[in-house]
């Protein structure tokens, strides 16, 4: 169970804006091998990310939901810090967009093990951008 009487310091860093910087109780971030839960006392470490979504709990324990493509964690003395290149919302992306994205990604070549493996993230990331879509606000 998670102590919330415990937070951490959080910074999301694209290279054009420091995105976040916040307290936070809890994280989940799609580590280049699953999904990674961070809560205060976590040890050390330095990780790969693959395009997914990131999902934190601040102090207040409001819960928010972000895609992240690509990048690195680095996790130390409760202090996190999320280098990616691009950060979106569910305000950033519609349903719509992110289904042509998944038919485009659909349909790309797989003739070498290199577009195999490009064809297998670019679906990774539609059907991970149809998520976030999916929590966005009724108008």
């Amino acid at each position: 169970m998670t102590d919330y009487s415990k937070s951490m310091k959080f910074s999301l860093i694209t290279p054009d804006e420091h995105f976040i910087e916040t307290k936070i109780t809890q994280l989940k971030i799609p580590a280049h091998d699953g999904l990674l839960g961070i809560w205060p006392g976590h040890s050390s470490l330095l990780c790969q990310l693959n395009p997914g979504l990131l999902y934190y709990q601040d102090a207040l324990l409001d819960e928010y939901l972000f895609f992240v493509d690509n990048g690195f964690a680095h996790v130390c003395d409760d202090e996190i810090m999320i280098l990616t290149r691009m950060v979106m919302t569910s305000e950033d992306i519609l349903i719509s967009e992110a289904e042509e994205m998944l038919l485009e990604a659909q349909i790309l070549p797989m003739n070498t093990a290199g577009l195999v493996e490009s064809r297998t993230t670019a679906i990774h990331r539609a059907r991970e951008l149809i998520k976030l879509a999916k929590m966005r606000p009724k108008q």
